[in-house]
């Protein structure tokens, strides 16, 4: 049985809903955020180098890049493929060619290392919901793991300060781990050393569970409210860079380059309906004439 979460953060004795965690059967799992502002979404497949803690300058490339006025999903297949989904949205493997429909890539294996398998920051409390009451795995800002590498200027920084949520994957074996008092397990951060991180009760039968990790972070956008999360972490390429999926919201607030074209849909249309009704067919064809 499915099961999901909501994962929400208590800040000055008030609760805000951040975004919906949930499992499916298999064990893969799906994020969505619970953002109340208005906006369309920035897509993104982001190559890069997985070196550590630090800045590095990222390639743009704009064939990789879409929008979408629908509030998506990002989905984590237990098999390791990863895409964005929801009503209205192109998502899905053409039946004839294998290739996704919209955006999508494939992980390497989840118990590689654990993770992080997926990252999700916000700023802006304000613009989420409150009035989840049930289901909830509640973070604490009194408790709060502060990111050791920030310098006193930035941690006091309120205008840029956010809130940051990664994701580990880790085998059900590990649940011995998990101190279950408090729901907690202790964990080896690539960057970070020891960390405490909140167990995500997975659906019976599953391979794996997540555990979030809390934390403050700065981010260097000047707008009141913002999200970008991301996951889906490719095998290394033999330049050593990864594609990870990427998105960005509100796109019109927080424009990666304002003066670029604006790039392409990922809505889907008539068009896409059309394409989706002829593969289908083919598939039947090509079924029929196997037989």
């Amino acid at each position: 049985m499915a099961r999901k979460y909501y994962i929400s953060l208590e800040e000055d004795g008030k609760i805000y809903n951040l975004f919906v965690l949930g499992y499916d059967a298999a064990g893969g799992f799906f994020i969505k955020d619970l953002s109340l502002h208005k906006g369309r979404y920035f897509v993104t497949k982001m190559r890069l180098q997985l070196k550590g803690y630090g800045i590095q300058t990222i390639p743009v490339d704009p064939k990789n890049e879409w929008i979408t006025n629908f509030k998506p999903k990002l989905i984590h297949h237990i098999d390791g493929l990863v895409q964005i989904s929801e009503t209205g949205i192109r998502s899905g493997l053409y039946k004839l060619t294998g290739q996704p429909k919209g955006v999508a890539n494939r992980n390497v294996s989840l118990f590689n290392d654990g993770g992080p398998v997926w990252g999700f920051v916000c700023w802006g409390l304000s613009k989420f919901p409150r009035n989840k009451s049930k289901d909830l795995i509640l973070f604490d800002t009194s408790t709060i793991h502060i990111d050791p590498h920030l310098r006193k200027i930035e941690i006091d920084d309120k205008q840029h300060s956010a809130h940051i949520f990664e994701a580990f994957y880790l085998p059900i074996g590990a649940l011995r781990l998990v101190n279950l008092a408090n729901g907690v397990i202790k964990f080896q951060h690539p960057n970070f050393g020891i960390i405490p991180l909140k167990y995500i009760p997975p659906p019976k039968n599953s391979p794996g569970f997540i555990a979030l990790g809390h934390r403050l972070t700065i981010t260097g956008f000047d707008t009141p409210h913002g999200i970008t999360y991301g996951g889906g972490v490719s095998a290394t390429d033999k330049y050593g860079y990864v594609t990870q999926i990427q998105l960005l919201f509100p796109f019109d607030d927080i424009r990666p380059d304002p003066g670029k074209k604006v790039p392409r849909s990922l809505d889907f249309t008539l068009k896409h309906k059309f394409i989706s009704w002829i593969d289908d067919l083919g598939s039947k064809l090509r079924k029929i004439l196997s037989l």
